[in-house]
């Protein structure tokens, strides 16, 4: 990325402004079929899965090359007769010696292997083997496809069309932008394959889901005849913070109905690393402030309406009435008060603490984020609504725009009214008689939510810097190598803290997931890593450090600089370690094993480093062969394909795309 700044005159511009380092790109040889077959192949060989273990397929792109036959029906070439034909190897225990996989330092995608596993049946059914797996379909919803890929072949495990084998995920992508555009330093390529299945070293919370959707035209591909999309980039990035938020309130509204969280307390606290989508560095650390910012808006939020409602008790019936009235309507029952004041420090800069103990006010001490969240929270209250309103009618800025369906409906809970979007823009959501105000705030817009207050977002990017180092670093380390990858980016970011943490990193640890696709779909998802955490596999790793400074959250242990973690991500057993078990039975599947196939030093390092003037040729080669006459053979360098990596061979006079791996 330095070299792209020199050569556009924007010194820091990418590197210091985007937050990257590097960014993956390839020619005409390959694409998003050709790098799919290269995952999904090396996933099965680098975890010794015969192909007949496989039995469903789903794959996500936004950078589809036909519209009419899928990414799957290519990868259905993996799986002939001949290949699931052979036997499947024995399950491996866990307790036994773990042989590490093949693995290959050659230029191949980045890929994300077993983010779910099982022991499939090593014999088909009576009378026959296994066909092909028949199951699945590809995806398409911008960056969001890889997530709902996975959604979709953990349904399937979890179905009862279930038949004991695994699922297999192909995220693929390619992302590529108009030479002078704006946005073409967040360009990117790569792919992810994960196994999906039961005894999972990753095991998907279902709990732990906080979804948003909206339409929106702020990122699409209206032309089929160029590779380029058309880019809103400030509405790219004003939906990508909503909705973080969005979800997050979700989430934490769907926690609250299941008495996991009492009201004002955060869901930070109870993560022990953040994984997101990466269209930039920037954008990443920018959502997980937002994220603690929606923690310490439903923190205050709930402090507010203890006090209001203490207020109100003793006009009516003195002062024990007034404390016994807060705590119900601050959901505080033992215990809670301590966590929910835990969070008052998520927006806290350092040195916080010693300020407040030298005697300044906590508002004042906590800088300016800590300032702007009260005089939200202030303005949401000033319409004094009378006590005949819901909570939700107090703040419906924190009521998500669309209904969860969570059951019977708990009457203490704030939920959207029917035609919540009409009713909200009307001041309405009143439930019970009379006494409402007329003056209650208005559905929170983007100007309300503050998307685009630079102010703002610089403040809280500060305030949460120590809370980034802890939770989010980790899995942001790839990504700023890699550049974006779409449907594969978030996974890749999976990749990476597995990697630099292993198994002794995380776990018993719960991770948090923000899947984010424009135009617009997005969600919050929970994992919760499996293993005893009693060493890592790797040796060459960064993990084994990422560990011992401050990201094993939970042990309330000094980060290696010297610094405490954040109170917010350091309470015990709060992030997932009450899950602790001794991982999963397949030796092939545990988080050690991962780490060790990944090999992510090795891979980057045997990367070959191309000029700005490389990247201009190959992207013209790329958006001549969407016009090219058929038929046509690739432009590319074929002694630029890796070892192993499947390319484009040619097309033929049908427009039929032949791949081929090379030797």
């Amino acid at each position: 990325m330095a070299d792209m700044e020199a050569a556009d005159g924007c010194p820091g511009k990418y590197t210091v402004g985007l937050g990257q380092e590097a960014m993956a790109f390839c020619s005409d040889r390959e694409d998003c079929v050709s790098m799919a077959l290269t995952a999904a192949a090396a996933l099965l060989a680098k975890y010794g899965v015969a192909p007949r273990e496989v039995g469903h397929l789903q794959v996500a792109t936004e950078s589809g090359l036909d519209r009419s036959k899928s990414i799957k029906s290519h990868l259905l070439s993996l799986f002939t007769p001949a290949a699931l034909a052979h036997p499947a190897p024995p399950p491996a225990r866990a307790t036994a010696p773990a042989a590490a996989p093949t693995t290959t330092t050659t230029k191949e995608p980045i890929t994300t292997p077993a983010t779910a596993a099982t022991t499939a049946a090593a014999t088909g059914p009576a009378g026959g083997g296994w066909g092909p797996p028949a199951e699945g379909a590809d995806v398409v919803h911008a960056c969001f496809g890889g997530t709902a890929a996975l959604l979709a072949a953990a349904a399937w495990v979890e179905s009862s069309r279930w038949d004991g084998r695994l699922a297999l995920v192909v995220a693929t992508d390619v992302a590529l932008y108009a030479p002078g555009s704006a946005a073409r330093a967040t360009g990117g390529c790569g792919a992810a394959a994960m196994l999906v299945g039961p005894d999972a070293p990753l095991v998907l919370d279902p709990l732990w889901y906080g979804t948003h959707g909206e339409h929106a035209y702020d990122f699409y591909k209206p032309l089929a005849s160029l590779p380029y999309p058309t880019v809103d980039g400030a509405l790219t990035l004003s939906q990508y913070l909503g909705s973080a938020g969005h979800c997050a309130l979700r989430l934490a509204q769907r926690l609250e109905a299941a008495g996991e969280l009492v009201p004002g307390e955060g869901l930070l606290r109870h993560v022990g690393a953040y994984v997101s989508h990466a269209p930039l560095n920037k954008l990443v650390r920018k959502g997980l402030s937002r994220l603690a910012l929606m923690d310490e808006l439903r923190r205050r939020e709930a402090v507010a309406a203890a006090a209001a409602a203490a207020e109100a008790a003793t006009a009516v019936a003195g002062t024990a009435v007034a404390e016994a009235a807060a705590a119900a309507a601050a959901g505080v029952g033992v215990g809670a008060g301590e966590a929910v004041a835990e969070d008052a420090r998520l927006l806290a800069p350092a040195g916080l603490e010693a300020a407040v103990r030298e005697g300044a006010q906590p508002a004042a001490a906590a800088g300016a984020a800590g300032e702007w969240v009260q005089e939200w929270v202030q303005e949401q209250h000033q319409g004094a609504p009378g006590p005949g309103c819901s909570r939700a009618a107090q703040a419906p800025h924190l009521i998500p725009q669309l209904q969860l369906d969570l059951g019977v409906p708990d009457a203490s809970l704030p939920r959207p009214s029917a035609g919540a979007a009409a009713a909200m823009a009307g001041g309405g959501g009143c439930s019970g008689g009379g006494g409402c105000s007329t003056s209650a705030p208005a559905a929170a817009s983007a100007a309300e939510w503050r998307l685009a207050d630079k102010s703002l977002e610089g403040a809280l990017v500060e305030a949460t810097a120590a809370l980034w180092k802890q939770l989010g670093d980790d899995s942001a380390w790839l990504q700023r190598q890699l550049g974006n990858a779409y449907t594969a980016s978030v996974w890749h970011g999976l990749a990476s803290l597995v990697w630099r943490r292993g198994g002794a990193g995380l776990a018993g640890r719960r991770l948090m997931l923000f899947s984010f696709g424009s135009g617009t779909l997005a969600a919050l998802l929970g994992f919760v890593a499996r293993g005893c955490g009693t060493g890592s596999g790797s040796s060459g790793s960064s993990s084994s450090a990422a560990a011992s400074n401050g990201n094993d959250v939970g042990s309330g242990q000094e980060r290696g600089d010297g610094a405490q973690p954040p109170a917010a991500a350091a309470a015990a057993d709060d992030d997932g370690s009450h899950f602790r078990d001794p991982g999963p039975r397949d030796a092939r599947f545990t988080l050690d094993s991962i780490q060790r196939a990944l090999d992510l030093d090795a891979r980057l390092a045997a990367r070959v480093v191309r000029s700005v003037a490389d990247y201009d040729r190959v992207t013209a080669q790329v958006e001549a062969s969407y016009s090219r006459p058929l038929p046509y053979t690739p432009a590319g360098d074929l002694a630029a394909v890796g070892p192993g990596v499947y390319y484009l061979a040619s097309v033929d006079e049908l427009g039929r795309r032949l791949y081929e791996r090379k030797a």
